[in-house]
């Protein structure tokens, strides 16, 4: 996967993260100093931690489900 800079930083979470593993049932990535994001789902009305690959993924693609949460 191509890397792509998230453009908000809005929900990024500092270590020690809640978390060791991405929530993306195609990522299963560990979370790593570069970045963890925090976004709510809004069909689920969950809180869900992404790895920065796939908050990236997610801010261009599927904005309309998935919000960053400010902290």
């Amino acid at each position: 996967m191509a890397r792509v800079e998230t453009p908000a930083r809005l929900g990024k979470l500092q270590p020690p993260f809640p978390y060791e593993v991405c929530a993306s049932s195609v990522c299963d990535s560990l979370f790593t100093e570069s970045g963890a994001y925090l976004f709510r789902d809004l069909e689920g009305d969950k809180l869900i931690v992404l790895c920065e690959d796939c908050a990236a993924d997610v801010e261009l693609n599927h904005r309309e489900r998935f919000i960053l949460v400010a902290l």
